[in-house]
């Protein structure tokens, strides 16, 4: 008798968890879905150039190519970040991929649904429109006051090193270690920005001093990449800045990893491999 009501246990608790599992498969799937339909409705609004700061980053680089010819090779490709070639919009896509990739293997649950929820909201228009905003002020700054800046605070009129608003952006290039100091190094064509400041960015050097962006500033922590979170580390940093009525700037250095709530549940509930979770087996999906 207690042995048949152990087995009657034991299948009501499999039944159970392979319940919660396959509802789990569903959100995943749902999330996963929504992203990539937000990522196609993006890339159809940078075709057809209706997001205010496509159009802008024209303009701007139309009157850069004639004013400071000899920085064409940087301006086309900033250019490029009003289209879908743009470093900014192929980075969204290689995160959708990584997320598709990572389901397929059985990845951590909840990091999956988070890095879809996070990237949904980076692919809607209004927040994209707004990280494009960095690259107009970074034409703007190139512009040696020939261009106004947009959707920017006052503290960003003063002039900033032309591409530091793009530092600290995995759209655009990673942090490396060399020698116990961090440097920031470009993707491809942005490496001639390293020119126009003089050498390769430290991180303290930047974190200092750094100009407004709306990346570093409004988005990092909304919806940027959970996964390069992880990956960073303390080196995903926001500082966020608070205007007095006295007009004194003050700036809040915050590091994700050690003072986001989100990060204090990460390392509770995520420790290990990306594609490890006791709640998220091969088991659960009958996969082989």
């Amino acid at each position: 008798m207690q042995r048949s009501l152990g087995k009657r246990f034991a299948g009501i608790l499999l039944f159970v968890i392979l319940l919660q599992a396959c509802g789990q498969d569903a959100r995943i799937e749902q999330s996963i879905i929504m992203a990539g339909e937000r990522i196609t409705a993006l890339q159809k609004s940078l075709q057809a150039s209706t997001l205010r700061n496509t159009r802008l980053i024209g303009q701007y680089a139309d009157v850069l190519e004639k004013s400071r010819p000899a920085l064409k090779q940087i301006i086309a490709t900033l250019r490029r970040e009003a289209t879908p070639k743009g470093q900014l919009f192929q980075y969204l896509q290689r995160r959708y991929d990584e997320l598709v990739k990572l389901q397929r293997e059985y990845g951590d649950p909840e990091l999956l649904l988070a890095e879809a929820a996070s990237l949904a909201e980076a692919a809607d228009p209004v927040n994209y429109d707004g990280q494009l905003a960095d690259v107009v002020n970074t034409l703007a700054d190139m512009s040696e006051g020939q261009l106004p800046r947009v959707a920017a605070p006052p503290r960003s009129a003063e002039q900033a090193v032309p591409g530091s608003r793009l530092i600290g952006n995995p759209g655009y290039g990673q942090w490396v270690n060399q020698g116990g100091t961090s440097f920031w190094e470009w993707y491809g064509m942005y490496s001639l920005f390293s020119n126009l400041m003089g050498g390769r960015m430290s991180y303290n050097r930047w974190d200092r001093s750094r100009p407004y962006s709306y990346f570093q500033d409004r988005a990092i922590d909304r919806y940027g990449s959970p996964l390069t979170r992880r990956r960073w580390g303390n080196k995903w940093g926001s500082s966020v800045v608070k205007s007095a009525d006295r007009g004194r700037t003050m700036r809040k250095r915050s590091r994700f990893a050690k003072t986001s709530p989100t990060s204090s549940r990460s390392s509770r509930s995520r420790t290990g491999s990306l594609r490890r979770s006791s709640t998220y087996q091969r088991g659960f999906r009958g996969g082989k």
